[in-house]
């Protein structure tokens, strides 16, 4: 009889950093580069300064096009600089997210995405499939900080952190002052002469188009075209004083994506599948809606149904989410309404789909 350790393999182990093998190579794919591009309707919008304004309510349109080579969604980042102002004594600063309520996306002016209300859409997603770990991190400079102490350099007074702690993860109202003074910074040579803080948010955590995992044939499907819709002060604004006054500007908004080139003869059979098979190129993505609900008047007597329709030409529905934001301050620049979300005291929750029997969840 053989002996156990007769029947295995000896194989002998290199170390990476002594192997001189042949360097792996792609034949399809034969080159990838990095592109920056400006929007068509300019880098700067409102002014700068100490008494920045004039952010709000501005359209921001981009232009990404390539002869030859597909786009890879994953790497699409928009990216710009936001100063808030301190006239009047404000110390004021964004709310968690993103400054861009309306986010729309065309392929050669088909619309793909139109999303409403886009900062509550990015912070119901954060909060619900984000981490910790993350927010503390690639987050904080992608405009998520109002919960991270991490960031903290300006210590509340005494009263307020002998309560509720200077620097503790969530504490919003301790975090707040340093995310101002950040926002708030005129140009300097330390900042490069940039104004304010500066954000890097990836086009996946603005909607769902930006996540999609196939690389987007820019030959064959045309142009995209993303354009954005920046906020008033009063809904993507937030501070913790008195002072209900406040203004933002943006600068040096850019996007900056990848492109993937492919080989002559792959792009010819992807060519040839675009043109003559029938199903052509299928490149499935998330699409998402956001709708609103009527006001619901609070009642410990009696219970009100109230009905949010959300309608959506699809049959594949991945997830559903209900926000709740209190009306008495959604319009105050003092409650940050795009990030935070209360229980509201729901008695229940029914999800319909068409005439399917209800889904309950009772609170």
């Amino acid at each position: 009889m053989n002996q156990s350790g007769d029947l295995l393999p000896f194989s002998e182990v290199v170390p990476a950093s002594a192997q001189f093998g042949a360097p792996e190579r792609s034949s399809i794919l034969t080159q990838r580069k990095r592109v920056r591009v400006v929007p068509q309707t300019g880098a700067n919008y409102g002014t700068s300064g100490s008494s920045a304004s004039g952010g709000g309510n501005q359209q921001i349109q981009f232009l990404i096009a390539d002869a030859g080579g597909m786009l890879d969604l994953s790497s699409v980042v928009i990216n710009y600089n936001v100063q808030t102002s301190t006239a009047s004594s404000a110390t004021h600063t964004m709310d968690d997210g993103h400054p861009f309520m309306t986010i729309q996306i065309l392929c050669n002016g088909q619309l793909l995405e139109n999303v409403q209300m886009g900062p509550k859409l990015a912070n119901a997603e954060m909060a619900l499939a984000g981490s910790k770990t993350y927010y503390q991190t690639a987050g904080s400079f992608q405009g998520w900080s109002l919960l991270n102490n991490d960031l903290v350099t300006q210590i509340p007074s005494t009263s307020v952190a002998t309560f509720c702690g200077a620097t503790a993860w969530g504490f919003v109202a301790g975090n707040q002052p340093s995310e101002a003074k950040r926002t708030s910074r005129a140009a300097a040579a330390v900042f490069n002469q940039q104004i304010g803080a500066q954000k890097s948010i990836p086009l996946g955590l603005m909607c769902g188009f930006g996540r999609l995992k196939q690389y987007l044939p820019l030959q064959l499907v045309g142009e995209i075209s993303i354009v954005l819709i920046t906020g008033s002060p009063q809904e993507v604004c937030f501070t913790t004083d008195s002072v209900t006054a406040g203004d933002y500007a943006l600068q040096s908004v850019n996007c900056t994506y990848e492109v993937v080139v492919p080989d002559a003869r792959y792009a010819a059979v992807l060519q040839k599948v675009a043109m003559e098979d029938p199903v052509g190129l299928t490149m499935p993505y998330e699409s998402s809606i956001v709708s609103t609900g009527a006001a619901i008047a609070a009642s410990a007597s009696a219970l009100t149904q109230y009905d949010l329709i959300v309608s959506r030409a699809t049959n594949h529905l991945l997830r559903a989410a209900v926000v709740q934001v209190p009306t008495v301050a959604s319009g105050l620049i003092g409650f940050p309404s795009q990030s935070c979300f209360g229980h509201a005291g729901v008695y229940s929750v029914q999800f319909r789909e068409n005439d399917m029997p209800p889904m309950m969840m009772a609170y």
